[in-house]
């Protein structure tokens, strides 16, 4: 049935892997930028953990110690409302 056809196959597969390359890159990038968005959350979290045992090592809080936990809370908030609003678009 296809042996009259004169098919190069090798362009064939280059165009369908080009096709997948591009569909999957696109998928790659939209991940990628999420991923990130996500890591620094964490990061900023992990912060806010890290600032509560340091103020916590002499079994006292002072006002300053506070203060710095309130900023780390602050900057760990601002980066979880970016995920959730990369999230909903």
């Amino acid at each position: 049935m296809f042996e009259n056809l004169n098919v190069d196959w090798t362009a064939i597969v280059t165009i369908i892997l080009g096709i997948l390359s591009t569909v999957f890159g696109t998928f790659w990038y939209k991940a990628k930028s999420r991923l990130g968005l996500i890591v620094k959350a964490a990061i900023e979290t992990v912060d806010v953990a890290e600032s509560f045992e340091e103020a916590l090592k002499d079994n006292t809080i002072t006002k300053e110690e506070v203060e710095m936990i309130k900023a780390e809370f602050v900057e760990a908030k601002e980066a979880l409302k970016a995920v959730v609003a990369k999230e909903s678009k």
